[in-house]
């Protein structure tokens, strides 16, 4: 009992107890490989927030040492990623000027309240929620996003300065309209910047390129004086420790924010789950609910360290896996190396040229975007095509918040649609067999004469009694063999409710009322007790009441000497 209250308390300090100095070795290297990753993109995505740069740094400090604390993930690595980072701006820049001292606050504020609402999921258990998010709309909102952040960085790419557009129309817009205005230089950096990372990944994927090209992009800015050639840098970031913060809490604030934080606590949660489920293996298992303490309290401490929202990073988790990492101290080593930067390093970024933080975006986002998905969603599910077509095309028009909204309804109205109407198969016996499988897919099946065998492959509850009812009635009234019995295999259906008690007593008098003895066959023992305790059984006859159709078929061949 100890034992795993000391799981849910710490993994991590679980885990410290077979550690050993070789497990140290690989996990300080991880550590290093995600540092020299994290503090680049830190960076780039404070900015792509509408915050200052050295906020991308704060969010590399306590969220990730919560996190490795908390967390059941070995691999999955916390902090700025692009994808909150443009949600951040999205919805806190309806309320505030990006960068301005009300915006900050307001998006550390939006951290805190995300931090307390997935907390509470955690502590009372919700964490099965993420799986009412389909797939389709993740990927929709997703491919959506990367084509809002490539957009956003293209007045960096091209040195323009106009002000932030509200929509991705009106950034193309804007930028075609400024395009005479292009600073050729900062195009040059852009794309100096996209060849070396290119290069640096085709001579070994393991080197840190975004780092590489930092530290290029820094030397030649500087001793070019490329910005007295109109070229922005980054500028002048602080060092030191972030300052204490407290989030205004108040009911104008949480309105304001509460689309936005319901946004963020949802992506936030389907995409860190995903990607621990994915990285690890079958001998350890990422747990929801924990993983929703943990992901809460790292954006909690944040949020009292000057923080904005953060999340999993599918880059630098895949960095830590490849690296062999052992354990969560991976993290609270990359958060160590961040702080020394944060104190002593800040003043060697200063000449850091903005087209080469959107390179470094831009390259990150660009594999969100998988058309490779879309057709084969297209080939194979159109139905979840067309969801994930509607959250990327709403997101991309109306905002990714609305995008989400769109596509989550769209998707519940799908399903319940399709549970308002589900299949109901005819079958059949596999010749030589005990098998019965359904006409309409195999052929050679044999049908006994006086017979009907269906089968309903869903629930039966107050959404699809009707539809039952009148699909039974249909099958038996176009069936031309002499109808004496009706079976019906029920193996699908766990739990029927009211509604569905008083369709079958309705189906049940319309079959005597046409000379049809009704067998029900199978059901889970809560299906079946339902059905005794409702009085159907006594009104079918327990005699009708069969193990399977196997068994519900030797006992009318017998009965009625059938062979």
């Amino acid at each position: 009992m100890k034992t795993q209250s000391k799981r849910i308390i710490s993994p991590l300090f679980d885990q410290l107890g077979s550690y050993s100095f070789s497990d140290f070795g690989k996990d300080a290297n991880a550590g290093l490989s995600v540092a020299v990753l994290l503090i680049p993109q830190g960076l780039a995505y404070a900015i792509l927030a509408g915050m200052p740069a050295v906020y991308g740094l704060y969010a590399a400090l306590l969220p990730i040492v919560l996190y490795a604390i908390f967390g059941t993930s070995r691999f999955l690595e916390v902090g700025p990623v692009a994808i909150s980072s443009i949600l951040v701006l999205q919805g806190v820049s309806t309320l505030a000027e990006p960068f301005s001292t009300e915006y900050i606050q307001l998006v550390i504020t939006c951290g805190f309240y995300v931090g307390v609402l997935q907390l509470l999921l955690g502590v009372f258990k919700f964490g099965s929620l993420v799986n009412f998010i389909a797939n389709p709309v993740v990927k929709g909102f997703i491919a959506a996003a990367s084509l809002i952040i490539i957009v956003s960085q293209l007045k960096s790419v091209f040195g323009l300065n106009i002000e932030r557009p509200p929509s991705i129309l009106h950034n193309l817009i804007a930028i075609g309209k400024h395009i005479n205005e292009v600073n050729w230089i900062a195009t040059a950096i852009f794309l100096g910047s996209v060849i070396i990372m290119w290069i640096l990944k085709k001579l070994n994927k393991r080197l840190p390129r975004a780092f590489i090209t930092v530290v290029i992009s820094i030397i030649v800015t500087k001793y070019l004086a490329l910005d007295e050639f109109g070229v922005n840098v980054l500028g002048a970031v602080d060092k030191g420790f972030p300052s204490i913060t407290i989030p205004t809490i108040n009911r104008v604030s949480f309105l304001g924010l509460l689309p936005t934080i319901l946004t963020l606590t949802v992506v936030n949660l389907v995409e860190c789950l995903s990607m621990g489920k994915a990285l690890e293996d079958k001998t350890h298992q990422v747990k929801p609910n924990q993983e929703f303490i943990a992901l809460g309290l790292s954006k909690i401490g944040g949020a009292f360290t000057s923080t904005f929202p953060t999340s999993g990073s599918f880059s630098r988790s895949a960095i830590v896996k490849d690296a062999g990492a052992v354990s969560q101290l991976t993290g609270i080593i990359a958060a160590a190396i961040v702080l020394v930067t944060l104190l002593f390093l800040t003043p060697l970024v200063y000449h850091l040229p903005q087209p080469t933080l959107a390179a470094i975006i831009i390259i990150s986002v660009m594999k969100l975007f998988d058309i490779k998905t879309f057709r084969h969603l297209f080939d194979t599910h159109r139905r979840d095509f067309l969801v994930m077509l509607a959250t990327f095309i709403a997101a991309l028009l109306l905002g990714i918040q609305y995008g989400i909204l769109i596509g989550v309804v769209l998707s519940l109205i799908l399903v319940l649609q399709q549970s308002s109407k589900p299949q109901i198969s005819t079958l059949g016996r596999v010749p030589g067999t005990t098998n019965f499988r359904n006409i309409s897919v195999l052929s050679d099946l044999e049908e006994l004469d006086g017979t009907l065998i269906i089968r309903l492959e869903d629930q039966l509850f107050f959404g699809n009694n009707e539809f039952f009812d009148e699909e039974l009635r249909r099958l038996v009234d176009s069936n031309n063999r002499g109808i004496t019995d009706v079976f019906l295999d029920a193996k699908s259906i766990f739990q029927i409710d009211s509604s569905g008690i008083d369709t079958l007593f309705d189906i049940l008098e319309y079959l005597k009322e046409n000379q049809i003895q009704l067998h029900i066959c199978g059901g889970m023992a809560r299906f079946r007790h339902q059905l005794s305790k409702s009085g159907i059984t006594n009104a079918i006859g327990q005699e009708y009441i069969h193990i399977s159709v196997h068994k519900a078929i030797l006992q009318y061949q017998s009965d009625n000497n059938v062979t």
